[in-house]
C-alpha cells in the first residue's frame, strides 16, 4: 500500500541530500512546527487514506475525491494564449494584467525561499496564492476593448511571466 504522504518525505531526503536540512515544518492539523521528521507520516497518516497503485501508475498521484462538475457557463470567455501585446497601453485589462504578472512572480519568489530553506515564509506565500486568486478572477472579468461586454469577451487572460515582469 502507497500513502500519499510519500511525497513529502521525498522532499526532505532530498534536501538531506543537497545538505540543507528543513528546520521544521507547520503541521497543516495540529496548527504548530513538526521539528523531527520521523513524526510527518504519523501525524499525515491520520488525516490521509491508504491508496493503492497497481501496474505502470504506481508512482503517480491521481484525484480519487467526489467528481467535480464543469460548468460551462462559469468559465469567462478569455482570449486564447493571452500575451502582454493583445492590451492597449494605458486600459484596465493591461492594468489588471499587470498586476497578476507581478503577484505571480511574487508566488515564485517566495516559493523558491520557503524550498531553498525558509520554511517559516510558508504562511506569506499561502497570502500570495489568494491574492492571485483574487487578481485572477478580476483580470478574466476585465474586457480586453474599453466598452466591451465581459460576459459576451473577449476578456483578458493570466500571463504566466518567465522573468522578472515590468513596473
Amino acid at each position: 500500500m502507497r500513502k500519499t504522504w510519500e511525497g513529502i518525505n521525498n522532499l526532505i531526503n532530498r534536501k538531506r541530500k543537497n545538505h540543507k536540512t528543513i528546520a521544521a515544518l507547520r503541521c497543516p492539523i495540529k496548527k504548530e512546527m513538526i521539528k523531527n521528521p520521523k513524526d510527518i507520516p504519523d501525524i499525515l497518516n491520520k488525516i490521509f487514506q491508504p491508496l493503492e497503485c497497481p501496474g505502470k501508475n504506481a508512482d503517480t498521484f491521481a484525484y480519487i475525491g467526489k467528481s467535480l462538475p464543469f460548468d460551462e457557463d462559469g468559465v469567462w470567455p478569455i482570449v486564447d494564449n493571452p500575451m502582454m501585446s493583445m492590451y492597449k497601453d494605458g486600459t484596465r485589462a493591461q492594468h489588471v494584467a499587470k498586476s497578476f504578472s507581478k503577484t505571480y512572480w511574487k508566488l515564485l519568489e517566495k516559493l523558491q525561499n520557503v524550498f531553498d530553506g525558509n520554511t517559516l515564509l510558508f504562511g506569506d506565500t499561502v497570502a500570495i496564492m489568494k491574492d492571485l486568486l483574487i487578481h485572477g478572477n478580476r483580470l478574466v472579468q476585465t474586457p480586453i476593448e474599453e466598452n466591451g461586454d465581459p460576459d459576451i469577451g473577449p476578456n483578458a487572460g493570466p500571463i504566466y511571466p518567465t522573468k522578472l515582469p515590468d513596473p
